[in-house]
């Protein structure tokens, strides 16, 4: 009795490119629906993975982005508190 040869999967060829293209569509979805609501330090996040570079340089921005988003929010509540 012989032993089936088991053949490793093999994508097709242009199967990763199609993978990113979908992740590069959702990505940009998420970046037009987060701008249209005024959140643009989240739309800004949203295009991070998008982006070559240094990673550092991607981080950094990252970073700029949450404290961006932090000091609106801090503004807004310290707004809410004077007007109480």
């Amino acid at each position: 009795s012989s032993v089936p040869s088991v053949e490793p999967e093999v994508e097709p060829p242009g199967s990763k490119s199609l993978v990113k293209a979908a992740r590069l569509h959702r990505a940009l979805l998420n970046v037009q629906s987060n701008a249209s609501q005024g959140k643009f330090a989240e739309a800004i996040q949203d295009c991070l993975p998008a982006l070559l570079g240094p990673q550092e340089v991607v981080d950094i921005v990252g970073s700029l982005c949450a404290a961006w988003q932090a000091s609106i929010k801090k503004q807004k509540r310290e707004h809410q508190d004077a007007m109480e």
